[in-house]
């Protein structure tokens, strides 16, 4: 089992829960992910987007430190 595994288990957030963890608001994500530079959010329903926890911590690990 890789250790992402154990350290982020899977789980699908809702875009409140990505803005609170990035520390970004909804608008700035929607621009880095048009450029390709957030994770792609996965619809869930006609009305329901999540974002891959798993996905959403990778990219917080590979952003160069403050």
């Amino acid at each position: 089992m890789a250790d992402t595994a154990i350290d982020f288990p899977e789980r699908a957030l809702k875009e409140r829960e990505v803005e609170q963890i990035v520390g970004l608001k909804k608008s700035r994500i929607r621009e880095l992910e048009a450029a390709g530079e957030f994770p792609k959010r996965r619809v869930f329903g006609a009305r329901s987007v999540r974002w891959l926890r798993s996905e959403i911590m990778e990219y917080i690990q590979t952003r160069p430190a403050a």
